[in-house]
């Protein structure tokens, strides 16, 4: 399987260790090209790297851009991260329908958390802040799921509906 279909194919299925790898590859790239653009349009200030953008009210008031522009990179990313996880479900012999919902939705979550930041003493009301909390644990929940599912555990041996296993490719052939 090829680097373009491993990224964003829906069809078939792919190893762990791709997994990881072009994920990880992603994320630092994601990074970098975000700290390179930020750097060189905003300045130094605003990079993640120079600690200024620790506080919300910071964030919210000076760093609107920065932080647009690294959402717009981070969103680049998507369709991979959907196609891999896709793939992944694929190769434990499973529908993608699951683990495509809760990445969306934790995706959506994560950039509706920056969007609406808001520090932790102005949250509002008990109620809603008791909501708010609810929210925040069912997405820490479906985000160690797709992690267990999708990163660490190991696929169908052999065959399956969605294709033969992406082992099979570095498995000795019988004399």
């Amino acid at each position: 399987m090829t680097l373009r279909n491993k990224m964003f194919s829906f069809e078939g299925r792919l190893r762990r260790a791709d997994y990881w790898l072009i994920s990880i590859c992603l994320g630092i790239s994601v990074f970098l090209l975000t700290e390179v653009l930020i750097w060189n349009v905003f300045g130094r200030d605003y990079s993640l790297l120079s600690g200024h953008l620790l506080t919300a009210s910071h964030l919210r008031v000076t760093a609107f851009w920065p932080v647009l522009v690294q959402m717009l990179l981070s969103a680049a990313t998507l369709w991979p991260s959907l196609a891999m996880s896709a793939k992944r479900a694929h190769d434990r012999n499973k529908s993608a329908r699951l683990v495509i919902a809760l990445v969306v939705l934790v995706w959506v979550n994560s950039f509706a958390q920056i969007l609406l930041s808001n520090p932790v003493g102005a949250a509002g009301p008990l109620p809603i802040y008791l909501a708010y909390l609810a929210w925040n644990i069912l997405m820490f929940a479906a985000s160690v799921y797709i992690f267990v599912a999708v990163g660490c555990l190991d696929g169908t041996q052999g065959p399956n509906r969605f294709g033969p296993s992406p082992k099979a490719d570095e498995l000795p052939e019988a004399a």
